[in-house]
């Protein structure tokens, strides 16, 4: 081992790093220089001077990179397998279990869409734990040659890894080719991330080199024209072996890399000799090369360019070295041989792959197959970039076998014709590229929904996300096309409901829209949007609730796949604008199981958005603002589609019910204009929640023209109203403060014989209550808090207007208590100014209590109350467990409770 030279220093701060893991501060560190800057030397020298440490070292490669979560597997995987049973169920419990197949302890079955999500989530927990055990260091080497899904966990890590014992150590070159720059630039942007740079080597350092031999002006030569680089100058002192060192003979012996150095050693060996050193250096994997190359690997060690245990170069760049005069027809002959050759091996299918990817195509039906199915691992592991890249190279060998093969090479796909075959792998391609968040994928996408086969046709169609300024009148005429050829079944559901969303995005479609409706026999997709017209239009609760029951019959919601796509949540939005309080909350609770269960982030932000509108319908805004942020975070409104637009509604309408309405305007502000919104019901979500903060702001005038344009929307479609976040006495009390009283009676008294009429407890209230009739309003109370503190408000201010105080206090403390109950901060407001008017006593403001919590506080605690374990909870909301005991301290502390057991108690006692 070489001895390392000037790097007390580095060692140093690496140490104290170390030992602030030990007491639970973790952290980052990247030690980073040029090539033969000592980096290796330095981790090398770490690794073995802590103890009482659980030491995890892993190191890239070139030719490894193609391999998804390769530095994972070094890091994780001989720990799992090493364990025994009790110990790897420990390690791999909860959201661990989603890294089980990264480190070989089970097998990937892609049930999600963002399964790279899950998985770095996974490995988070796995780390965790191990670092529970005991503190951990993660010890990276080579990181620039890293693969980008484990770059992307170690950087998922590190953004965490001040919370636990555990020190991430990376070592990499700055500026290398090909590496993943951005994802190492985050490293470096982690939480109290380290940047360790070894320093050149000094005049002493270069002297003890030269054994002391060495005159002053060589030793300024050295360091001048190789700048103090160690392993540059470890090579001058080989060149100049027993030769006179001198400025001169130093001046031109210097390689200005090292290349000129390996190049006159390989020279002393024969033609065999060097081509083993050619295959070992492309190839990397010495088993390759066979049994007669063990005389060559003698020669190369005694020549100092490889090292045993396994027979490797003493170096990357001895390696890149003798690698680069390799001409491309023989790199691709090693690559092809040592492909054929590791097909005979067992659980070397990924090897396969990477020689496959390092070369032309082959030109065999077997390497289809072969990348294929290394897709599908890498998708369903969480890696769908690689995933891309591999049905990239199999479309290429496809076209290389020929059409006569073509066939051979993908039978599982049973196609009629090769074209009908490429078609269907064109379609694979599309589908992962469009998880992965290629550009590519609506080219590929495009492409497939042009085939003749029915399924692949409909399944392209359906992956491609319809924005607004598609053309969606040819969008929907391709999707009822290839309806109209698919034989019942899920998939025929799936595009259904998929037809309609596309022509729920126009109200220029209104008409084609209610045709395909009226046509269209029944299935899950089509139920949904029946279900939502009978609540915009003129259903009956009782109407809404049994085609809800039969939409989601079997509970749809137990699967990823239902809450990853937007056609079943119209159903939930039907059945909070009908009362269906108790239905919404138990779909939606099998929604969030789900969300937990598979770690989807895209399935947990619908949820989330949806379990927000059930918040502001029925429970606490401040919940809504907690999970419509949750939602926001993944759809953001720079988006501008439909979640996203929702997600950012129901947060402004949250702020305004929290009293919090500049904040509520801010968000606002961040909505698309008027012309760039689409002229359909995702464009409603936002004139919905712009009309609630230009009333707050006695901007009468222009929360009418907000609630316009949504009634110019809804009369297109032929529904009476707009779902969700309809107010029924919104409008009535827009027009009050316009000055329009007539027209403002006349409006809730039509609301009110609807909601009558339509048996919705909760419109009629709202109507009665917007009118001043309290009296009228408390005896038509549901499930709506908001409705009811509105109601009990209403007769509370009438009453004391008309003299009767010791009445209207009655009603007013009632308003006022379930108000701070449920988070109606606004409401709990004007109930307590006019209650003191009334002649009551004053309540101060909530200092403690639920209404002093956080959304975050608030949504832990509730996670908390329904029984969630502390890991549970962190591994729902996706942060770490010292955040969720930290929160959860202070929520206990504001709401005066020790245990957890309290909690439901005090949160329902506000």
């Amino acid at each position: 081992m070489e001895e390392l030279l000037e790097r007390e220093d580095e060692l140093s701060v690496l140490r104290g790093l170390v030992d602030d893991a030990r007491v639970g501060r973790g952290g980052t560190v990247l030690v980073e220089g040029p090539a033969g800057s000592g980096k290796t030397a330095l981790l090398r020298a770490l690794r073995s001077s802590v103890d009482d440490v659980r030491v995890l070292r892993a190191v890239g490669g070139e030719l490894e990179r193609e391999f998804p979560f390769g530095v994972v597997r070094q890091l994780f995987e001989r720990e799992v397998h090493g364990s025994d049973e009790a110990r790897r169920a420990r390690l791999l419990a909860g959201a661990a279990e989603h890294a089980a197949p990264i480190v070989g302890a089970a097998v990937a079955s892609a049930s999600a869409s963002d399964a790279s999500f899950a998985t770095l989530h996974g490995l988070y927990w796995l780390a965790a734990a191990l670092a529970e055990e005991a503190p951990l260091l993660l010890v990276v080497d080579d990181a620039h040659w890293c693969d980008a899904p484990s770059l992307r966990f170690l950087v998922f890590l590190a953004r965490r890894a001040i919370e636990l014992p555990l020190l991430v150590c990376v070592g990499t070159r700055v500026n290398e080719p090909g590496a993943e720059v951005e994802l190492l630039g985050a490293l470096t942007d982690a939480p109290g991330a380290t940047i360790v740079r070894p320093a050149p080597l000094s005049s002493t350092s270069v002297r003890r080199l030269f054994a002391h031999t060495a005159p002053e002006d060589a030793v300024a030569t050295a360091i001048e024209t190789t700048g103090g680089n160690p392993l540059l100058l470890r090579e001058l002192v080989r060149s100049l072996a027993g030769a006179p060192v001198t400025a001169a003979a130093v001046r031109a012996a210097v390689p200005s890399s090292v290349t000129r150095s390996v190049q006159r050693r390989l020279n002393r060996l024969d033609s065999e000799a060097r081509a083993v050193a050619r295959a070992l250096a492309v190839l990397g994997d010495a088993s390759l090369l066979g049994d007669d190359a063990a005389p060559a690997l003698r020669a190369l060690r005694e020549l100092e360019l490889v090292e045993d245990d396994p027979p490797r170069f003493v170096h990357p760049l001895v390696r890149a070295a003798v690698a680069e005069p390799v001409i491309a027809a023989e790199r691709d002959a090693l690559h092809h041989r040592a492909a054929r050759r590791l097909r005979e091996r067992r659980d070397a299918e990924e090897d396969v792959v990477l020689h496959l990817l390092a070369a032309s195509p082959i030109g065999e039906p077997w390497a289809v197959d072969a990348l294929r199915e290394a897709a599908r691992r890498a998708a369903a592991e969480g890696a769908p970039d690689a995933a891309v890249r591999r049905l990239r190279r199999a479309l290429e060998e496809f076209d290389a076998v020929g059409p006569d093969a073509a066939i051979a090479a993908v039978p599982d796909l049973a196609p009629a014709t090769a074209a009908g075959a490429r078609l269907a792998l064109v379609l694979e391609l599309g589908l992962t590229a469009a998880t992965a968040g290629d550009p590519a994928a609506r080219e590929y996408l495009d492409e497939a929904a042009r085939a003749d086969d029915p399924a692949v046709a409909a399944q392209a169609l359906e992956a491609i996300r319809v924005a607004p300024g598609d053309d969606l009148e040819t969008t929907a005429a391709t999707l009822r096309g290839a309806l109209d050829r698919l034989p019942a079944g899920e998939l025929q559901d799936r595009i259904a409901g998929q037809l309609l969303n596309s022509l729920m995005m126009d109200l220029r479609l209104a008409p084609r829209r209610a045709e395909t409706l009226a046509a269209l026999d029944e299935n899950r997709g089509v139920l949904a949007h029946r279900t939502y017209d009978a609540a915009a239009g003129d259903g009956s609760a009782a109407q809404v609730l049994a085609l809800a029951e039969r939409a989601l019959a079997g509970r749809p919601f137990t699967e990823p796949r239902a809450i990853e796509r937007p056609t079943l949540f119209w159903v939930l939005v039907a059945l909070i604008a009908a009362d269906g309080a108790a239905a919404v909350d138990a779909a939606l609770a099998d929604a969030e199981a789900t969300a937990r269960r598979h770690r989807t982030r895209l399935g947990g932000a619908f949820v989330s958005f949806l379990r927000a509108e059930w918040a502001l319908a029925f429970g606490s805004p401040a919940v809504a603002e907690a999970e419509a942020r949750a939602s926001a975070e993944v759809f953001t409104l720079a988006m501008g589609n439909t979640v996203a637009l929702g997600a950012g509604g129901a947060l402004v309408r949250a702020l305004v019910l929290l009293d919090r309405v500049d904040e509520a305007d801010a968000v606002v502000a961040q909505f698309p204009g008027d012309d760039q919104l689409a002229h359909g019901w995702g464009a409603t979500l936002a004139w919905n929640a712009r009309a609630d903060v230009r009333l707050a702001q006695s901007r009468a005038a222009d929360a009418l023209a907000d609630l316009d344009r949504i009634r110019a929307v809804t009369d297109a479609f032929g529904w009476q109203r707009m779902v969700p976040g309809h107010h029924a006495g919104r409008r009535a009390r827009a027009l009050l403060a316009a000055g329009r009283p007539d027209e403002a009676r006349a409006d809730a008294e039509r609301e009110a014989a609807d909601g009558t009429r339509r048996g919705i407890a909760t419109f009629v209230a709202q109507a009665y209550a917007a009118l001043g009739e309290g009296e009228t309003a408390i005896q038509h109370l549901g499930p709506s808090a908001r409705a009811n503190a509105e109601a009990a408000f209403a007769y509370g201010l009438a009453l004391r207007q008309g003299g009767q105080r010791a009445e209207a206090r009655k009603h007013l403390t009632d308003a006022r208590d379930l108000a701070a109950r449920h988070d109606l901060v606004a409401l709990a407001a004007r109930a307590s100014e006019e209650l003191v008017v009334a002649g009551g006593k004053p309540k101060r403001a909530a200092l403690q209590g639920a209404a002093a919590l956080t959304p975050s506080e608030r949504r832990m605690a509730e996670h908390a109350a329904r029984g969630l374990s502390n890991r549970e909870i962190a591994e729902t909301l996706f942060v770490t467990r010292k955040t969720v005991e930290f929160t959860l301290g202070n929520a206990y502390s504001k709401l005066g409770i020790r245990s957890r057991t309290q909690l439901a108690e005090a949160l329902a006692l506000g």
